[in-house]
This record gives C-alpha cells, sequence and structure tokens, in this order.
C-alpha cells in the first residue's frame, strides 16, 4: 500500500518534472528555429523543411 505522503512527493516530482521541460523544450525550439533560418539563408533546403518541421 502506498502513503499519501508518497503520492504527495510523486505528484510535486513529476509537477517539477514538467515544468522544466517546458523550459527546455521552449530553449531547444528558439535555438533549432534559429539553425533552420541559417541553413535556409545558406541556400540549404534541409534549412526550410527544419523549419516547416518546427513550426508543425
Amino acid at each position: 500500500m502506498i502513503a499519501d505522503d508518497d503520492l504527495g512527493d510523486i505528484s510535486h516530482t513529476a509537477f517539477n518534472l514538467f515544468n522544466g521541460l517546458e523550459q527546455t523544450g521552449k530553449h531547444a525550439k528558439t535555438a533549432s528555429e534559429t539553425a533552420g533560418t541559417g541553413l535556409k539563408g545558406d541556400g540549404f533546403d534541409t534549412g526550410a523543411a527544419f523549419t516547416d518541421v518546427i513550426e508543425t
């Protein structure tokens, strides 16, 4: 049997993990957009495809 305190600890940890992933994801999206735009500006077709995928 699981105690209520244990469930509370698990919920708190999951919440913190979720919030951390959200912030990290936003950073990765910004960096990816910059890379895609740079590739596109240099004439690489993959840059345009990359930015399309990011927007999706």
